[in-house]
């Protein structure tokens, strides 16, 4: 009598009957898991500004979907978050889909890149923002256009080939992040393809379409502003997504020799790894991730607090495919077949703590912005113009921008008269420091608390700019919206940094800070806080 066959368990039966259906709804568990606590997160930084003109300022689409947010939702965060999640869930879908064509490997492979895509830090700001459909719109569409072109290579046909085509102009001419986007596909043909299957012609004709209807749309306009560090540097923080340390950042600044040691290091490292695991799938990846930032964008990355990190959304995609593809290559080996799976749930378990400390600190900024235009609103109604001062920027990635939460009416805000008189980064969200020495309407002085290491990166947003014990002018440093006035900042031999503003008819009325400093024992964290 035989024995009676082995009965799957229904798990795995319905992983293998209806994979794709299964891998979607798991992807779709994980998303909600971690940013579902995140629906309640009040605006922050660029928001105000595009809750106030509708989106009118984001690209095709995007402007077109957030304004019908803010008519429908109002001052409900929960309804703004809630599209950003539906939109990510989109782009896991397809990103599923083009690693899975373009690999040709293990099915998983294509949901461990969509669930390290959705988890990397580097771009927690498109999901943490209520604007976050700026930066997933584009990404979007060009996850269409590639997982299009993927999809036309491995079964070509005239209708997907007219369809690779559309999407691929539409996606190019449209949004400046995929500008030169056809030059990726042209990497693609040649890169990723199959011999048998490659047809250069095809890729020279649809990238050579997809770059003039992005110089057609004017995305082009701004290609010769070249600013490398601004292009390239943030790509860094792709595979790196906690931010430099601002010591860092200072040492880089003063000592361009450790840029290209650096840069040289990383190439030599990329060349190994192609060495070694001789897929051409990987350099596609990395060649790729630099075409798209040939195009200047005009938003800068913050490479401390990494605000801005949303236009790497793309770029982040196909660091994806390289690392899927190493993950791949080392697999192939009988023995690291267990330890690789291990390490890449580790790797996805280790994103996700890091998106939950983010979303944590973006829930405390929330808060701390809607207390201070609470206090604001209160304090105005004296109908003296009042002071943000300081005015905190950045708290360890999270964009406190207090003068923008009260520089628009919006759902979420009242417009109140301020001058911004001293922009700095935030070390510690609940300092019970206070921050002003003295103050009256030519000026006064701001004691900033001692920190160890990096002063003018911890604290200013443009430390490139302050010269110590030198007086310079505040629109100088941070534009034309400061009023007249002169700034110096003196190093104290106890660590601290005193600020001096000298000026003319200043206001008397200031928040957040205090006018008279009490001394006490507490001490600052340190800035690997902001790691």
């Amino acid at each position: 009598m035989s024995d009676a066959p082995n009965t799957p368990h229904p798990l795995i039966a319905l992983r293998v009957n209806y994979k794709n259906a299964y891998d979607a709804a798991a992807m779709f568990v994980y998303l909600i898991s971690l940013y579902g606590w995140g629906l309640w997160i009040y605006p922050l930084g660029r928001d105000y500004e595009h809750l106030a003109n509708s989106g009118a300022d984001m690209p095709f689409l995007a402007r077109q979907l957030f304004s019908f947010e803010v008519k429908t939702f109002g001052a409900n965060p929960v309804g703004y978050h809630a599209v950003n999640i539906g939109l990510m869930y989109a782009c896991m879908i397809l990103i599923y889909h083009f690693v899975n064509k373009s690999a040709k490997g293990l099915w998983w492979f294509g949901t461990l890149a969509a669930s390290l895509f959705m988890a990397n830090p580097v771009h927690s700001e498109t999901m943490h923002n209520l604007s976050g459909v700026a930066d997933l719109v584009p990404c979007l569409a060009g996850l269409i256009a590639l997982t299009v072109y993927a999809w036309n290579t491995e079964k070509p046909g005239k209708f997907r080939q007219a369809m690779a085509l559309v999407s691929a102009c539409l996606t190019a001419g449209l949004y400046r992040d995929n500008a030169a986007l056809g030059l990726v596909l042209v990497a693609y043909e040649l890169l990723v393809v199959r011999k048998e299957s490659r047809s250069v012609a095809r890729g020279i004709v649809i990238g050579a379409l997809a770059i003039v209807a992005a110089i057609i749309g004017g995305q082009f306009s701004h290609l010769g502003e070249f600013d490398l560090r601004q292009m390239f540097a943030p790509l860094y923080l792709v595979f790196y997504p906690i931010g430099f340390l601002p010591k860092t950042i200072e040492s880089m600044h003063e000592r361009m020799w450790l840029v290209g040691l650096s840069i040289a290091a990383l190439s030599l490292v990329i060349a190994l790894i192609h060495r070694k695991a001789r897929r051409p799938e990987f350099i596609f990846a990395i060649v790729s991730m630099l075409l798209l930032r040939i195009v200047p964008s005009p938003r800068e990355v913050d490479l401390v607090h990494m605000i801005g990190g949303g236009q790497l959304l793309l770029p982040n995609v196909l660091f994806m495919l390289g690392f899927i593809i190493i993950v791949f290559r080392i697999m192939d080996h009988p023995r690291w077949r267990v330890p690789m799976i291990t390490i890449t749930t580790t790797l996805v378990i280790v994103f996700f703590v890091m998106q939950w400390r983010s979303l944590k600190t973006w829930s405390d900024a929330g808060k701390y912005v809607r207390d201070f235009q609470t206090q604001a609103r209160e304090m105005s109604q004296s109908g003296e113009a009042l002071g943000v001062l300081p005015n905190f920027q950045n708290y360890k990635g999270a964009p406190l921008a207090l003068s923008e939460s009260i520089s628009y009416d919006t759902p979420f805000s009242t417009r109140i008269e301020h001058v911004s008189l001293l922009p700095v980064n935030r070390p510690v969200i609940d300092s019970p420091q206070q921050w002003i020495v003295s103050w009256s309407e030519s000026g006064g002085e701001v004691a900033l608390p001692k920190i160890e290491e990096a002063r003018r990166y911890f604290y200013f947003p443009r430390a490139e700019r302050i010269t110590f014990n030198e007086s310079l002018s505040l629109k100088l440093i941070w534009g034309d919206a400061m009023p007249d006035a002169m700034i110096k900042v003196v190093p104290q031999d106890n660590g601290e940094l005193r600020v001096l503003i000298e000026g003319a008819d200043l206001p008397k009325v200031l928040l957040p800070g205090n006018v008279t400093r009490k001394e006490t024992n507490s001490e600052t964290k340190s800035n690997a806080d902001n790691q």
